[in-house]
């Protein structure tokens, strides 16, 4: 003790006097806990990373089919059958599903269907859509092709709903494909 005061410019909190006042044992500590939380930081982050993602994957869908259904006086009716797939870890609500069936680059019907459908994790669903346009303008459309034996159709539409954690989407989709003409020869 008496060797540490009789230092020049001695001052208890200087690294001399910490070091000469046995205080390293204090140094030691204070470096150890923080290397302890560091540490413990790391690997809280490392398996924070291996844990499963709860990302929000967006439903795959695919146009399945468009038939001729039936023809009235008034409507000619379709028969369309949509894929859902869900590669969520969640299972997915499909509530509706908003579509648009163009013949030959002419929009001839909009429409949008209810449906209460449940998709599992990684599983699919099938879903029958009824679409229905006016007979009168679909007759003045196959009217200005008279020759034609099939026509280009595409159907555009839109598939909402929800995820078991409330998270919603709204997802687009669009195919194409040709419909045969034969079909309304039998009605």
């Amino acid at each position: 003790m008496l060797f540490r005061q009789n230092l020049p410019g001695y001052r208890s909190s200087s690294i001399i006097g910490c070091l000469c006042n046995n205080s390293l044992y204090s140094w030691k500590k204070h470096f150890l806990n923080i290397w302890s939380i560091s540490l413990l930081a790391l690997c809280l982050g490392w398996t924070a990373g291996c844990a499963p993602s709860r990302r929000f994957i967006s439903p795959q869908v695919e146009l399945l089919g468009l038939n001729v259904r039936d023809v009235s006086l008034s409507h000619i009716n379709y028969q369309a059958r949509i894929r859902v797939y869900n590669p969520n870890l969640e299972s997915l609500d499909v509530t509706d599903v908003g579509y648009a069936l163009y013949l030959n680059g002419v929009n001839m019907i909009n429409g949008e269907s209810q449906v209460e459908k449940t998709i599992k994790p990684h599983e699919e669903v099938q879903i029958p859509l009824r679409l229905s346009g006016s007979l009168f303008s679909t007759l003045r459309f196959l009217a200005s092709m008279p020759d034609a034996r099939k026509i280009s159709f595409v159907m555009k539409g839109t598939i909402r709903g929800s995820s078991r954690s409330g998270r919603t989407f709204s997802l687009p989709f669009e195919e194409e494909g040709q419909l045969d003409l034969q079909q309304l020869q039998r009605y």
